[in-house]
């Protein structure tokens, strides 16, 4: 090697250990906001990439005593049982077809109630319509049960309204 080579590779081991200098400093001078960070690193790693280990299992020919890893590849054997079985098509079949039709009805429906409730021209109606499609998303359904059941229930105040009108 010329010397010239050789001091063109010592010039650039020099000038990359100075970016990793200003970078340890760049790090050290924000550390507050890595820290920060850290929870949400800490969540991604053990919700999204701890789980990717077992994913192995759709792969392998399960053993208990040999764990996942020592367990042996079975060559896509359990997808092609899948593709083989004929409830899987009706099962995938049935899964499309809802999927486009929440696409076809629930996606432009509530865009179309919108545009509908801002053209109406009495407020107060419109405050009504609003109070009914958004009340159901304010109470849990534990809470609109035990108001249905109170509702219908033999004292409830539907039941002694039927009973006294006979």
């Amino acid at each position: 090697m010329s010397k010239v080579a050789m001091s063109t590779d010592s010039a650039q081991i020099r000038k990359d250990g100075s970016r990793f200098k200003k970078l340890l400093i760049a790090v050290w001078k924000h550390r507050f906001y890595y820290l920060i960070l850290l929870p949400l690193i800490a969540w991604y790693i053990i919700m999204c990439y701890v789980p990717m280990y077992g994913l192995q299992l759709a792969f392998k020919d399960y053993k208990f005593n040999l764990g996942i890893t020592g367990s042996p590849w079975n060559n896509f054997a359990h997808f092609k049982a899948l593709w083989q079985d004929a409830e899987f098509w009706s099962a995938f079949r049935n899964t499309l077809i809802i999927s486009l039709g929440k696409l076809v009805f629930h996606f432009p429906l509530p865009i179309i109630l919108a545009i509908v409730m801002s053209e109406l021209s009495n407020p107060k109606l419109s405050r009504f319509f609003q109070s009914v499609f958004t009340f159901p998303h304010l109470i849990s359904w534990v809470v609109l049960a035990g108001i249905v059941t109170n509702l219908f229930s033999n004292s409830g105040a539907i039941n002694q309204i039927l009973v006294a009108l006979g």
